[in-house]
């Protein structure tokens, strides 16, 4: 994940953890808009203008990725939604343990895929280049997902995140200044610990940093960015990591050491530009929120992208106290419903989501709210777990009856079917399959379909499916968990069930 730093920090700071809860001020004027485009979801407080030229940019950042990596396929059925907010008082509202120069983030998880983004940035820098290093991420995840070196998972997201747009071109592979500032003041880890660290070895520090120079380096000519093509097709087939790199562009580990520094000290990096689609439309629905919004957004994102940490939970109390004005707003009770549950108090979510059932019965969200419910109370009674699995599944077949690509209920349907199966049907792998497929970034949804694809003698394609986790630079362990995964699923042995983070795990 990257983030943006102002002048005083003169460094990148990177954070992993998410949602907490906060307070700032708001103009008492600000109305939230909610605007679609055929690919994303965008909420925002600022001006129409503004958010439409965003999402405007960002269908054309997307066309910029498509047209680097001749990809045709169409766009996924499932929109992203992006929340631009003002500053990064706001971005802690969200995730109140979050950094206080962090700009943005993005989070995939069991109940929703979400990026934040402020709106603007400090020294003029857009804090868009977090949204679009974290798009790279979430585009080579859904278009291309296999098992890359952590160094080009990182270093891809973050070449193509510093693009800038001016007026007739976007600028992509622009140097990188928290990167660059560091590798000119900070001692560098040998290249080799980078594109061949040692087996259970602690990431590097500079790790990001180095990673995005030798990307950036491959990139800068057509020659090299041959040689880098060639260098990662010998690694995905097992090759040694020196010897592929000696054989695609003549150098070993030291002479790529000097290479890089050499390329550094030019000062500015080339880059590429390429000129912008003038007469790109793009089709943008726009309405505005219910007045419930200005009270409740942040903690409905929070609810949404938060973890299974206690502390990312807001207070149930809270929330229902702000919901407290808006007792007929689908928006509030929805959010009410999913802080009762969070929390285990049943009881309590029951009575949002009996007026929830009365003033949006057709809705899928009603549909999909009850459904959680039971999930939850089942993960949280397991002696009666099959009885409140059995009442949340009707709700899921009609919540992705009403909406097929709603995959948080395909998720839930899929999971509270599996357990109970002897042998698991067609029908059970293909809900999490298409969830899956919907919501390439969430891992439990990758986690839950390998196992669904082992238990159904689909062994070498739910290996293929863990592949993309197997080296995640995300990962506390650096993916020596799903390693030991695809292990014992290739050995045949009991893989068990992560469940995700719609409840914690008792």
């Amino acid at each position: 994940m990257r983030t943006l730093i102002g002048r005083a920090a003169k460094a990148a700071l990177f954070c992993a953890a998410l949602m907490g809860v906060g307070a700032s001020a708001r103009d008492a004027e600000a109305k939230w808009l909610k605007l679609e485009s055929s690919q994303f979801t965008v909420y925002t407080e600022g001006t129409e203008k503004e958010a439409r030229q965003f999402i405007r940019d960002l269908h054309e950042y997307d066309a910029l990725l498509r047209m680097f990596t001749g990809n045709k396929m169409p766009a996924s059925a499932s929109k992203l939604p992006v929340y631009l907010v003002r500053d990064n008082d706001e971005i802690r509202e969200i995730q109140p343990d979050i950094g206080k120069m962090v700009a943005g983030f993005f989070r995939a998880s069991p109940l929703g895929t979400i990026a934040v983004s402020q709106r603007e940035s400090d020294e003029g820098t857009s804090a868009r280049s977090v949204l679009l290093h974290e798009y790279a991420h979430y585009y080579m995840m859904h278009f291309y997902p296999a098992s890359y070196p952590a160094w080009y998972v990182e270093g891809f997201a973050e070449y193509f995140g510093m693009t800038g747009f001016k007026s007739d071109i976007m600028h992509v592979g622009a140097a990188s200044l928290g990167r660059a500032y560091s590798l000119t003041t900070s001692p560098w880890d040998p290249i080799k610990n980078i594109l061949r660290p040692a087996d259970g070895e602690k990431q590097s520090k500079m790790f990001y940093e180095e990673s995005w120079l030798f990307v950036n380096y491959m990139m800068a000519d057509t020659g090299r960015r041959a040689q880098l093509t060639k260098y990662l097709v010998a690694l995905t087939q097992g090759a040694e990591s020196e010897e592929a790199l000696r054989a695609a562009t003549g150098m070993d580990f030291a002479a790529l050491d000097m290479a890089l520094k050499a390329y550094l000290k030019r000062g500015k990096l080339p880059g590429f530009a390429v000129k912008r689609d003038k007469a790109l439309t793009v089709d943008i629905t726009v309405a505005e929120l219910p007045p419930a919004a200005d009270d409740l957004i942040f903690l409905n994102a929070r609810l949404i992208g938060r973890d299974s940490a206690v502390n990312h939970i807001p207070n149930a109390a809270e929330v229902r106290r702000r919901a407290a004005k808006f007792p007929t707003d689908p928006f509030a009770l929805g959010t009410v419903v999913l802080a009762e549950t969070a929390a285990k108090e049943y009881a309590n979510a029951d009575a949002a989501l009996k007026t929830l059932a009365e003033v949006a019965p057709n809705d899928i969200n009603t549909h999909f709210l009850h459904a959680l419910r039971y999930f939850r109370e089942g993960l949280s009674d397991p002696e009666r777990r099959d009885e409140h699995w059995a009442l949340a599944r009707p709700h899921t077949v009609k919540a992705f009856k009403a909406e097929p690509t709603h995959y948080q209920s395909l998720y839930l349907y899929g999971v509270t079917t599996l357990l109970r199966e002897d042998e698991i049907t067609e029908n059970t792998l293909n809900a999490l399959l298409e969830a899956q497929h919907l919501a390439t970034s969430v891992d439990e949804f990758r986690l839950e379909a390998a196992i669904a694809l082992s238990r159904f003698g689909k062994t070498k394609e739910a290996m293929t499916m863990l592949a993309p986790l197997a080296d995640s630079p995300h990962a506390a362990d650096g993916g020596a968990a799903i390693r030991e995964l695809i292990e014992n699923i290739g050995e045949g042995r009991n893989i068990g069930h992560p469940m995700g983070r719609f409840g914690e795990q008792e």
